[in-house]
């Protein structure tokens, strides 16, 4: 947390202090005098964000309303906040649906409605696949399992589980 110049990448394992770790060297930036907006903080998970975030805002006493805030999020969001902070840039993207929070909420939605499964439930599986590192192997195969052990035998998935399951079944060959 004492460098200062330059970028700091903080890779660590579960409760060793990453985030801890982050908000010091915030602290430690504005004490050296750099501004707070010119800060960037970028994490993997959007729970990490907002913790960062809190701690950040309690002990500097900012909140999301000042316009002289640090960028605190995700990979995700960096990305999307460059794309809508320089439209001319990205025009030829502009106007084509990114995956916004709301439209994700949707299709969980639809899918839960789909499977038989909660909104609930199929969201907190969405968080701990994302909070694990799960990679798109491991979702298919946790998916695998649940349906090995909780659809009835003989019962045909609907043409989305038909979808993914011949997509991956078709990459395990290679």
């Amino acid at each position: 947390a004492g460098h200062i110049n330059g970028p700091m990448i903080v890779q660590a394992g579960p409760g060793a202090g990453k985030t801890a770790t982050l908000v010091k060297r915030y602290e430690n930036l504005i004490n050296a005098g750099i501004e707070h907006s010119k800060i960037l903080i970028i994490t993997f998970s959007r729970k990490t964000a907002e913790e960062v975030e809190k701690r950040v805002f309690n002990v500097t006493g900012l909140s999301s309303e000042d316009t002289n805030r640090p960028f605190i999020g995700t990979y995700h969001a960096f990305c999307k906040k460059i794309i809508d902070d320089n439209p001319s840039v990205f025009e030829e993207i502009q106007g084509r649906h990114l995956c916004e929070e709301e439209w994700q909420e949707e299709q969980l939605f639809r899918i839960s409605k789909d499977q038989s499964v909660s909104y609930d439930t199929l969201l907190e599986a969405v968080r701990e696949f994302k909070t694990k590192g799960y990679t798109a192997k491991d979702v298919s195969q946790k998916l695998k399992e649940y349906q090995r052990d909780n659809v009835p035998e003989g019962k045909v998935y609907n043409k989305h589980n038909r979808r993914a399951y011949a997509t991956y079944e078709e990459a395990q060959k290679k």
